[in-house]
C-alpha cells in the first residue's frame, strides 16, 4: 500500500479526486434505494479519505463512523459532512488495528481500500474483522 505520507499529500495538495467520486458507490446506494439499511445501524466506512460513502449512509439514517490514516481527508470529510447536515463520527486511524470492540458494526464500507493492502495486512475480513 502507498505511504502514509503520500496519502497526506495528495489530500493536502486535493490530487485524489481521481479517485474519488461526487456520487455514493452503486453498492451503496442500491440496498439504501430499497430500503436495505436497518434505521440507525452502525457502519463502518473504513478507509473514508473524502467522506462521500460516510455521508450517503448517514443522510440514510446510520450511524456511521469513518476512519482514515489521512488527517487532510478526514478535514475534507468533516467539511462535506457539515455541508449536508449529517453527523459522522470521524476518527484518525488504521483499518490494519481498529480501535473498536467486537461487534460495533452492522455494516462495514470500502470504496478503493482492501485492493491496495498486501496480502500479509489482509487480516480484516468479515470472518475476523474485529469490529464486526
Amino acid at each position: 500500500m502507498p505511504s502514509h505520507d503520500y496519502w497526506e499529500t495528495a489530500c493536502k495538495n486535493g490530487k485524489f479526486k481521481h479517485w474519488e467520486s461526487e456520487y455514493p458507490s452503486p453498492e451503496l446506494s442500491a440496498p439504501a434505494a430499497s430500503w436495505f439499511f436497518r434505521k440507525n445501524a452502525r457502519a463502518l466506512d473504513a478507509g473514508t479519505g473524502g467522506g462521500n460513502d460516510a455521508v450517503f449512509p448517514a443522510l440514510c439514517g446510520l450511524k456511521v463512523t469513518a476512519i482514515d490514516w489521512s488527517h487532510a481527508a478526514l478535514q475534507i470529510a468533516e467539511q462535506r459532512a457539515l455541508k449536508a447536515g449529517v453527523k459522522v463520527e470521524f476518527q484518525v486511524g488504521s483499518v490494519l488495528d481498529l480501535p473498536f470492540p467486537k461487534a460495533s458494526f452492522d455494516y462495514v464500507i470500502d470504496r478503493g481500500l482492501f485492493h491496495l493492502l498486501e496480502d500479509s495486512e489482509c487480516r480484516f475480513t468479515p470472518r475476523n474483522c474485529s469490529a464486526c
